[in-house]
């Protein structure tokens, strides 16, 4: 008679194993699924950061060409344009064939350019820099300008400002 009832329960129990596999692969899924998603996320905050620095950077670089250009800082302003000022490195003409405003416009030009560059600038990216009607908290003698520095990778936009003297 118990041999009868252990075969009759070895029978009912027929399947267990085969649920708790499919429990555990639907556990296991769900898992992988949620590191799949870390992992996307994690991505797209490492290139926001990629592109802070970038903003950085080409912020300090139109800063640096103002320095550059003390006589010229007050037409750092717009899109600029291409005058040939500067060589770039390809031989051309120099940047002493120019004048203080041209200087500026073609600086101006080759930033925007930068900027909206598709391998090293910003994704929608955008630059101004602002002279304020303040020079607070500057020497008497100098002028505060805004440089700043806009992308839009994903939904939400970005920025990054900084204020110099000059």
């Amino acid at each position: 008679m118990s041999l009868n009832r252990l075969e009759s329960r070895g029978h009912r129990e027929r399947g267990v194993s085969l649920l708790e596999v499919l429990v555990a692969l639907l556990v296991m899924s769900v898992g992988l699924i949620g590191l799949a998603a870390l992992q996307a996320k994690s991505m797209q905050a490492n290139w926001e950061g990629v592109y802070g620095i970038r903003a950085v950077h080409l912020a300090d670089q139109i800063i640096e060409s103002m320095r550059a250009n003390p006589a010229g800082a007050t037409s750092y302003s717009g899109t600029g344009q291409n005058n040939g000022c500067s060589d770039a490195g390809t031989g051309g003409s120099t940047a002493t064939d120019c004048s203080a405003l041209q200087m500026a416009q073609d600086d101006m030009w080759h930033w925007n350019q930068a900027i909206g560059d598709q391998a090293t600038g910003l994704p929608n990216g955008s630059g101004s820099v602002t002279q304020l009607a303040s020079a607070t908290p500057c020497a008497a003698s100098t002028t505060r300008y805004q440089v700043a520095v806009t992308w839009q990778n994903s939904a939400t936009p970005h920025s990054y400002s900084t204020y110099f003297c000059l």
